[in-house]
């Protein structure tokens, strides 16, 4: 690439920089590799222990049993901490929302299981190694005590993490803070009153891309791979269907712009990343969706607590204040020669403030200090907002009725 057409790149791609950062496919180890590696490392460490022949010796005849012992403990061990664990998960998402699996998918849960299985491989390694010694290296027991100490210390932290899952604050804490690095990465820009990159000067669609799959959860889109893939066919990828929405067997998934074919179904597809169920990678609204489920079950009859809701409503408050101000109009991509590449489907501004607040208002018709927050939140993104982005706010104010009256009413707990 020549000096000039590097200072076209940088001026054309700058602009999309974040939200091409925001959008990069993240790939994630498996879990069960890293359990594998931690069992395959703490048994080769086991094994070149057992051949030192020098420094401090110990017979082998107390330290072979012990190894054995220690074993099986473990496996009693893990057992007991992950049934305990199993019911933190089960507790969370009966009581949040289904949808929230925040402590399941936290990488201390199988970092530790890596490693205490990890541990009862050096155990049996180092028995079985030293079958036939009559005296082994104070190495080996060392070993074995740090790493019991080690797990011990893991299982305080899973202990302290699960508890934490369980208790209101923490969860709220974490699910806004999560969904903060999202909306931070994508929304990067401030508002402005320019219109978005509308298409409507595309070429002709010349190809569709459909999901031949059975239905899956878009989670990610390889923004940076789709955009060298439409710049070299000299296209426009146009994405019917955003991430968290459903991918249905024979649904449009995407339509390509482009005055010649040179991009197929294939590679659109390939771009994409599906799994079973939502995830923050890439995802706006998901922690609005975790923050309301959590306020819709506290306002249902049989829990009927509307204290917690409040406490919902205040962690969707600080999201969407920042997007006040944001340019939420990303979904225009162009290429590194300046042109428009890819259109993405995002949600906008009306979705954003009808998720914050249409289902909470329905639910809390009977939970005045519901409804009171509620009119707090529009009348402080009322005063931020620019003018383009008031209507919907005061439409939703008014749906909260005489707030007059609201305020003279005294919630019963």
């Amino acid at each position: 690439m020549g000096e000039g057409e590097e200072v076209a790149h940088r001026q054309a791609a700058g602009p999309y920089r974040p939200l091409l950062r925001a959008l990069r496919r993240r790939r994630r180890l498996r879990a069960s590799l890293v359990q594998l590696a931690y069992v395959v490392a703490l048994f080769a460490l086991s094994v070149a222990l057992s051949h030192i022949g020098t420094g401090p010796m110990v017979p082998a005849t107390t330290i072979v049993p012990m190894l054995f012992a220690l074993a099986g403990a473990l496996v009693s061990f893990i057992a007991i901490v992950y049934s305990l664990l199993f019911l933190v998960v089960q507790w969370a998402s009966s009581a949040y929302s289904p949808r929230l699996h925040l402590f399941r998918d936290h990488p201390l849960v199988w970092h530790s299981f890596g490693f205490f299985a990890g541990t009862i491989a050096y155990c049996i390694a180092g028995g079985l190694a030293l079958g036939d010694e009559t005296q082994v290296s104070l190495a080996v027991p060392a070993g074995a005590l740090l790493l019991i100490l080690i797990a011990l210390a893991l299982f305080r932290s899973l202990q302290s993490t699960a508890l934490g899952s369980i208790q209101l604050a923490p969860t709220l804490e974490t699910i806004a803070s999560r969904g903060r690095l999202v909306l931070d990465a994508v929304y990067s820009t401030q508002y402005s009153e320019r219109g978005a990159d509308a298409g409507a000067d595309l070429p002709p669609v010349i190809a569709e891309a459909y999901w031949k799959a059975p239905p899956r959860v878009l989670q990610q889109v390889n923004l940076p791979k789709l955009v060298r893939l439409a710049e070299r066919a000299g296209a426009v990828v146009v994405l019917e269907k955003q991430v968290s929405e459903q991918l249905v067997e024979r649904g449009l998934v995407a339509r390509v712009h482009a005055s010649t074919p040179g991009l197929s179904e294939a590679q659109i597809l390939g771009t994409l990343t599906v799994g079973a169920e939502r995830t923050f990678d890439q995802d706006p609204l998901l922690a609005f969706r975790l923050l309301a489920d959590i306020a819709l079950r506290a306002l249902s009859p049989a829990v009927n607590d509307p204290t917690t809701a409040v406490q919902a409503v205040d962690s969707i408050d600080g999201l969407i204040r920042p997007l006040c101000t944001r340019d939420l109009d990303v979904g225009h991509v162009a290429g590194a020669d300046g042109h428009l590449r890819v259109i993405l489907a995002m949600p906008n501004w009306g979705d954003f403030v009808a998720l914050s607040c249409d289902e909470i208002t329905l639910a809390a018709r009977d939970a005045p200090a519901v409804l009171r927050r509620l009119e707090q939140l529009l009348a402080g993104l009322i005063t931020l907002a620019p003018p383009a982005r008031q209507p919907p706010l005061l439409e939703r104010m008014h749906s909260l009725g005489p707030v007059d009256v609201l305020k003279h009413e005294h919630p019963s707990h």
